[in-house]
């Protein structure tokens, strides 16, 4: 069984972990997708973006909560480290038909 990752996501987490909305401005609202928009996916996947070294990561699937957290968690640890260049962003995980 394959699987795939849409293009689409949801949020992304930038320097302190502060979430970014689609414009690239930090706040620290928590955006929820709506309860549809977790309905219509198999999971979610943490993804991490490097720009520095064009490296990509993922991790998953989680059920929407545990990415959430998980991103949050990565976020910081990238922060600790003086790594606030790099991306993390929830991202849809839909199996492959």
């Amino acid at each position: 069984m394959g699987t795939s990752v849409s293009s689409d996501a949801e949020r992304t987490y930038g320097r302190g972990g502060h979430l970014q909305n689609g414009h690239g401005r930090a706040g620290r609202e928590t955006i929820l997708p709506t309860s549809e928009a977790l309905e219509t996916c198999d999971g979610w996947l943490v993804l991490v973006a490097d720009p520095a070294t064009g490296d990509l990561d993922t991790y998953g699937p989680y059920p929407h909560p545990e990415a959430a957290r998980d991103a949050e968690r990565r976020r910081r640890e990238l922060d600790d480290e003086d790594l606030g260049d790099v991306v993390v962003t929830l991202v849809r995980w839909h199996r492959a038909s």
